[in-house]
Formats: structure tokens, sequence, C-alpha cells
């Protein structure tokens, strides 16, 4: 959104749903684990919008201009999207209430924290600023004492980068032109926030 602000937004206004945040969706389904809860529970965070009105909210915590997106029908769309989508996705979190549980909080609230979580490292896509950076520091070294096992130099790094790791688990190893290092990969047995290290 920074790196390209005139850039025209558009989105459906025809179908609605409970934006959800897995921050929040995965203790509840944890309780319902542990309370041995059976049966179908549907769990959301509350606040029922369209896709248009969720990005209005999107770039307004962002503190962009939520005029930039404009509503349009989902027929409108081109190119049409593939599968048939609902008009209504709100679900209904009665048997989730009747067991007692409290309702998930407002969508707004995790969608405020999310955002001013990832305001730091607005326009970093990738790794690839802070492998390169290891790798001039790198090339300081005399080539005996140079970093030939990255696994001895990573620290975790932040969530918002994590977008080079695969979407099916598999090792992301990629190289610096420049360097023979493998400067990221993924490791799955990782703890969160991201399982992606990169060389240090």
């Amino acid at each position: 959104l920074a790196a390209n602000p005139d850039q025209a937004l558009a989105f459906v206004d025809d179908q609605r749903g409970h934006p959800t945040f897995t921050a929040d969706l995965a203790p509840a389904l944890h309780r319902l684990a542990l309370d041995r809860r059976v049966g179908i529970h549907h769990v959301t965070n509350q606040g029922a919008v369209s896709w248009y009105e969720f990005v209005r909210e999107i770039l307004a915590a962002a503190g962009h201009d939520p005029d930039r997106v404009r509503p349009i029908a989902t027929a409108d769309l081109d190119p049409p999207r593939p599968a048939p989508r609902p008009a209504n996705s709100v679900l209904d979190n009665a048997v989730w209430r009747a067991a007692g549980y409290e309702p998930l909080r407002d969508f707004r609230e995790p969608l405020r924290g999310l955002v001013a979580k990832l305001a730091p490292h607005r326009g970093q896509t990738s790794v690839w600023p802070r492998a390169e950076a290891h790798v001039a520091k790198d090339k300081e070294q005399p080539r005996s004492q140079r970093a030939s096992h990255p696994q001895e130099f990573t620290r975790p790094i932040d969530a918002v980068q994590c977008d080079v790791v695969a979407s099916d688990r598999r090792p992301v190893r990629p190289i610096h032109p420049e360097s023979q290092h493998v400067v990221g990969f993924a490791a799955p047995q990782l703890a969160p926030p991201c399982d992606l290290l990169v060389a240090e």
C-alpha cells in the first residue's frame, strides 16, 4: 500500500463475513479440545463486514485513506473468480455461546494490533536486505574466518518476512548471487512466531 499510494483498489461489497484472526481462534480451539466439546462450533471474531468494508478498515488502521478503495459487485470482477462465493458467510456463534464461552472480540482490535506490529517493517518483503548486509560483513573477513555454516550465526526474523517460506513447508534455501552461503532456510521445528532464519 505504501509503495503504491496511487494504486486504485476495488473490492466486492456484496459478500459478507466475519474476519477472524488466528491469534484469537487458536486459543478458542484449544479450549474446545481441553473441554472435550463435540459437534460443530462456529468460532469467529465479531463484526460482520463486506470485503470492501474490511479493506477500508485495514487502510484506516494503517494510516491510509480508506477512500482509496471503491466497491464493486461480485459479478463485475475481472477476471471472474473460478468458484462461486456465497453472499453471506457470516457464521453464527450460537453453539459456542450456548456452551458458556464468551464471544471473541471485534475483529478491529486484533487488526489494529497486527497493523501496529507490521508498521516498523513496511516495505520489507523478503530477507534479502539482511542477507546482503550479512554477505557484505562476511566479505570483510579473511576467507578462513568466513561463515561456512550460517546456522551458527542465525536468529529468528519477524513474521512479516516469512513470505519466502514454502507453503508446503519444504526447505527454502535462497543463495545470494555473490556468496556460496545459504542465507535463509525454513525450519519447521522452530517455535513461533517465525520459522525462517537468516544468517547474521
